[in-house]
């Protein structure tokens, strides 16, 4: 019997088998893998750069049902030992703006180079073409692992790393959402995460290609959903993407009536925000009403704000804005509603939220409580990374750990 199958030749999947394979012989790994070359995600992740890791990857940037699930792993396995180990396999890497770190050639294929050249030196092989359609648990202790085209194997231990339903073109397609809920594990409904939103365009048509910096929370009609994102915010011709879209999205998907609130001014408590706007139309008095904005925020926003708050004509000079004015233009800046209607699709999704309970394995070893022998790692699990690096962290440190432990 062979040891150990991997499932899915993904990021997790790869290192688990390096994991695995640095352990014991090469030959008692065997990868499956349905597409016809290995990392076909990876490649595309930072736009072809792959941003490989977060230095700040820690608990507070990952979701799921059982947060706290990431902890051990992302100790044992975190940043620094992760960039040492591909140090190891002569990737060198550098850290960018919030903690991002890329390979130092910016290109993904070098992390894909990588980990097959460690696969080759340990004599792990992966099979290309090879699509799992079952795992099945014998009485007799180990699994059979069956694939499409209808043969059949043996292993001591399974580990499942075939990725969610994100970007399916790339093989993420759900399919091992399906081979743990056979093996009876509880899925999470999956909803699309880090995509970019469809929104009710009425306020934002005049916004197509603004990029700003903000707060933004959401809700769900008017009850708060308590999840707010900082960063970059980019109006497009269908609703939202950017950064704090990205890492916000991921709640949405679960609410009747989705809507953001941008606050535009989030460094300023709305009573500074009022003074300061009463002093700009003092100090800017001779402006037209409709630029009285112009330098505060983004020209074209500052003067779609100005349209929908100015009770008199926008040619004025902004001497003319009342106090009802300033406390309307300081109520938008600070709570800019946008109803959501929808997502980009999976296909455009970079992650996914939700999927195998975390609860039913266990976080010191990555080893399922209802199935002994089997493991998973990666997108496949109910954990889902902020924007930056810190779902690939998870793939690192979550792979490693079940193939380690696999294979002892």
């Amino acid at each position: 019997m062979e040891n150990i199958a991997v499932i899915g030749a993904g990021a997790s999947g790869l290192m688990a088998a390096v994991a695995a394979g640095r352990i014991v012989s090469g030959a008692g790994v065997s990868v499956y893998e349905r597409n016809e070359k290995s990392g076909k995600k990876l490649l595309a992740t930072g736009n072809g750069r792959c941003n490989i890791s977060n230095a700040f990857a820690a608990p507070a940037f990952y979701h799921g049902e059982n947060p706290n699930f990431v902890k051990n792993a992302l100790t044992k396995f975190g940043a620094p030992k992760t960039l040492d180990l591909f140090l190891e396999m002569g990737l060198f890497c550098i850290e960018e703006r919030g903690g991002r770190i890329f390979p130092r050639c910016k290109q993904s294929s070098a992390v894909l180079d990588a980990l097959r050249g460690e696969l080759a030196r340990l004599n792990v092989s992966v099979s290309h073409q090879r699509y799992v359609t079952g795992v099945f648990a014998e009485k007799t202790g180990g699994f059979t692992v069956k694939t499409s085209d209808g043969q059949t194997r043996r292993h001591s231990k399974v580990i499942i790393t075939c990725g969610g339903a994100a970007a399916p073109s790339t093989g993420s397609d759900g399919g091992g959402f399906k081979l743990l809920s056979a093996l009876g594990h509880k899925i999470v409904p999956p909803a699309p995460a880090i995509c970019q939103l469809k929104t009710d365009m009425t306020r934002t048509k005049s916004l197509r290609g603004v990029k700003v910096n903000c707060v933004i929370t959401a809700f769900d009609g008017d009850r708060s959903l308590g999840v707010k994102a900082e960063g970059d915010a980019l109006f497009t011709n269908y609703g939202l993407s950017g950064s704090a879209v990205f890492d916000i999205s991921r709640v949405i998907a679960k609410a009747a009536r989705p809507t953001l609130v941008l606050d535009f001014f989030a460094e300023y408590p709305e009573e500074e925000l009022t003074a300061s706007l009463r002093y700009r139309r003092e100090r800017f008095a001779r402006i037209e009403c409709v630029d009285f904005l112009t330098g505060a925020v983004n020209k074209n926003l500052g003067r779609a704000i100005m349209k929908s708050v100015v009770s008199s004509r926008l040619s004025l000079p902004a001497s003319a804005l009342t106090d009802d004015d300033i406390r309307n233009a300081v109520e938008t800046l600070k709570r800019f509603p946008i109803h959501v209607i929808g997502h980009n699709g999976w296909e455009n999704a970079q992650t996914t939220a939700g999927g195998a309970d975390t609860r039913d394995f266990d976080d010191a070893t990555m080893q399922s409580r209802v199935t002994p022998g089997l493991y998973a790692a990666g997108e496949v699990l109910d954990v889902a990374g902020d924007c930056g690096g810190f779902n690939l962290q998870w793939a690192w440190s979550s792979g490693q750990l079940a193939g380690m432990s696999a294979a002892e």
